[in-house]
């Protein structure tokens, strides 16, 4: 099946980042963005951009863990910041 260059983009919060003394391996963890309990981006109580409320209302949840070898690739990420995922296809089965 064809996904037609198709690419699905979410946004991602780092929540959290170990980095192991007797390891290599740096551990990031992120969650999806979200509203929260918040009553839109015009709330003044939002800690959320107005971008960050789209992408809560069509992926309200979901997580991610990755353990990372590569110190240039696990300085990128830092807590409490936000980066896209894209997803497309990797190969047709």
């Amino acid at each position: 099946m064809e996904d037609g260059g198709v690419t699905v983009r979410a946004k991602f919060r780092v929540t959290g980042k170990i980095e192991f003394e007797k390891s290599d391996v740096v551990q990031v963890t992120m969650n999806a963005v979200n509203r929260g309990d918040a009553d839109g981006p015009s709330d003044p109580n939002n800690p959320c951009s107005a971008e960050d409320s789209v992408f809560g209302r069509y992926t309200p949840n979901g997580s991610l863990n990755m353990g990372i070898r590569n110190p240039s690739a696990a300085a990128v990420f830092e807590v409490g910041k936000s980066y896209y995922l894209d997803f497309t296809l990797a190969e047709a089965d």
